[in-house]
């Protein structure tokens, strides 16, 4: 497993930079987790990126101030489990099609400035056992899931 972890919640605060120019700077194939929490980073999430970095499975870019929308490009990593973007300023909607692969265990988007429906697809996600939301301008109904769904141990729903 190749790692690109590039902060620690020990050194919080001590890395900055723009976004794009990290995850540029780790392009290819190779990684398969990325960790840049509790950084100062600025800039928005590169949908390039998301299709260079086709072996990722952990994302985690959480306690910045990463702007713009959450790519639809995300969908391109079928490896991807955990996706952690919760404490930005991230805007828009949650992309429906971060519920295309069954195999997403957590999503992280709490406070940031997301707004719209919650994707209706999320109650297929039958490994998912944290979805976190909190904090944002969201509305609509919330996706019925089955009873059956057995792996699910947090969900926080509250705007």
């Amino acid at each position: 497993t190749y790692y690109a972890v590039l902060q620690s919640q020990r050194n919080c605060g001590k890395l900055s930079g723009n976004i794009e120019t990290i995850l540029d700077s780790i392009r290819g194939s190779i990684f398969e987790v990325l960790s840049v929490n509790c950084a100062d980073l600025t800039g928005t999430l590169p949908p390039e990126a998301f299709t260079r970095l086709s072996n990722l499975y952990y994302i985690d870019i959480s306690n910045s101030r990463v702007s713009g929308s959450i790519p639809t490009e995300v969908a391109a990593l079928r490896r991807l489990e955990y996706l952690i973007l919760n404490d930005n300023d991230l805007s828009g909607p949650i992309p429906s099609k971060l519920a295309i692969f069954g195999i997403m265990q957590s999503i992280q988007l709490s406070n940031n400035r997301l707004s719209g429906t919650l994707p209706g697809r999320l109650n297929t996600l039958d490994r998912l056992v944290r979805f976190e939301v909190q904090g944002n301008s969201l509305n609509g109904t919330v996706p019925a899931f089955p009873v059956s769904l057995d792996s699910l141990q947090t969900m926080n729903l509250v705007s």
